[in-house]
């Protein structure tokens, strides 16, 4: 993790990632005023913009992946966690996308997008801006950042009376990959499937 080694493709990683929640709460902001067409307009950019992103983020994941063995098995927990929460963020940004008809399971769709994408995304940023430069170990922002999510999903759960089936997928997705990241880790499960996957 130090900042003058990073490639321009990491950096237009960065700015995309932005951009795209930049989008989605400015949309958020229209919807509640009443903007419909400039939010329809801002929907299919931030559909390209999330299309980017995902490319971006298969591309820094997929590159970073095999050094995940080398360094402490915290990083191994993040990365596993990784693997579940990405496709799930795709799942429900397409979900959204389909379900532009029915503006409360749209909102529900795309907001559930952005919380998954909480521990990949904004977790390695608070460990950047803030672990990082003093040090302090990754593990403070780990189960923080999950145990943070997983209270966001169980709070939305209660405030819909679990009526959504999609805040119960996440819920379980979520939780399921934070607690199999342990065991996933410490047999070597996920070191055994990294090196597989790499042919090496």
């Amino acid at each position: 993790m130090a900042y003058q080694s990073l490639s321009t493709m990491h950096h237009f990683h960065g700015i995309i990632s932005f951009l795209w929640i930049l989008l989605i709460c400015s949309q958020a902001y229209l919807a509640l005023g009443q903007s419909t067409s400039l939010h329809k307009y801002l929907g299919w950019l931030s559909l390209i913009v999330a299309t980017l992103f995902i490319g971006t983020s298969s591309w820094v994941f997929s590159t970073t992946l095999e050094s995940t063995l080398e360094k402490d098995k915290i990083f191994q927990l993040v990365y596993w966690v990784d693997l579940f929460l990405l496709p799930l963020f795709v799942f429900f940004l397409l979900s959204g996308f389909l379900q532009r008809k029915s503006p409360k399971k749209h909102m529900l769709c795309m907001m559930l997008s952005l919380i998954v994408i909480l521990p990949p995304g904004l977790g390695r940023l608070i460990y950047g801006l803030f672990l990082f430069p003093f040090d302090a170990p990754i593990r403070y922002f780990y189960e923080p950042m999950m145990l943070t999510t997983l209270g966001i999903l169980v709070y939305l759960g209660f405030r819909e009376r679990w009526q959504f089936s999609q805040v119960k997928v996440a819920l379980g997705v979520t939780a399921g990959s934070f607690a199999s990241s342990y065991w996933a880790v410490n047999t070597g499960v996920f070191a055994s499937g990294v090196r597989w996957a790499l042919g090496s």
